[in-house]
């Protein structure tokens, strides 16, 4: 067992540069700017920070969406929640309308009961 450790230490402690391999330089720092953003408690909240101007442009609770729609003059997107842990299959093409049709006639009828007095 402790031949194994010691293997095993040599393996991770012992691979460095080859001797003919230079140091990559070092690239020059930039403009580095800070901010510290509270996001609520357990990270309730999701922020949606613009890096241009450092501020925060739009908050909501990370639970409130599922799916989003964007249409923009570039193109759309419908974009998933990753905190509530949306995922999506590949479908291919779907004809929505026919599964919408056959989504609703499985459904039964809605009935409201009346509230109880008293």
């Amino acid at each position: 067992m402790k031949s194994v450790l010691v293997i095993v230490a040599v393996a991770v402690l012992l691979p460095s540069c080859m001797k003919e391999e230079l140091p990559a330089p070092r690239a020059p720092r930039g403009d580095a700017r800070s901010t510290q953003l509270c996001m609520g408690a357990g990270y309730a909240n999701q922020l949606w920070f613009d890096l241009s101007s450092g501020t925060v442009v739009s908050e909501n609770v990370r639970t409130t969406w599922d799916l989003a729609f964007e249409s923009a003059p570039t193109g759309w997107r419908v974009l998933l929640n990753g905190s509530r842990l949306m995922t999506l299959w590949p479908l291919g093409a779907v004809d929505i309308a026919s599964r919408m049709i056959r989504w609703a006639s499985t459904m039964a009828p809605h009935r409201c009961r009346e509230p109880s007095s008293g």
